[in-house]
């Protein structure tokens, strides 16, 4: 039988998350900005769940730094510092706002503690809205 659903490995999430909070420098251009924030830490917390390596992660907060420094830069006039040499990551071939959203859920089962469990829903809520999970689920083009 064929799996109804489909989730992104702990490492596919990981990236994904980072790629939408670099995503979010642009969109919102603010350094600080909550929602990136949010979307650090929930960073963290997949790490944690999913056991990866601590490299993945410091590669990850290595990007978000960078580009918040950037972002910094931008917003008061001054030249952007030096690109990282990090690479950013590419999104997974069946990376969709439900495959990211199921693997949240899956995180928060594998989460110890229901304040870690309540960040992840907090964080698949944003990324709903931000991902556009409404349109992808009724246009047929998506």
């Amino acid at each position: 039988m064929e799996r109804a659903t489909f989730s992104l490995t702990g490492n596919d999430l990981l990236n994904s998350l980072t790629i939408n909070a670099l995503d979010l420098f642009y969109v919102i251009g603010n350094p600080d900005d909550s929602e990136v924030s949010m979307l650090e830490s929930a960073i963290s917390l997949v790490a944690e769940a999913w056991d990866l390596p601590q490299e993945v992660l410091a590669k990850s907060k290595t990007l978000i730094t960078a580009e918040r420094e950037a972002t910094r830069c931008e917003a008061q006039g001054e030249p952007a510092p030096q690109p990282t040499e990090e690479k950013i990551p590419e999104h997974h071939a069946d990376c969709t706002p439900i495959s990211v959203l199921w693997g949240l859920f899956e995180t928060a089962t594998r989460l110890d503690t229901k304040d870690k469990q309540v960040e992840i829903f907090n964080c698949a809520r944003f990324l709903a809205e931000y991902m556009g999970l409404e349109e992808w689920l009724t246009d047929p083009r998506c």
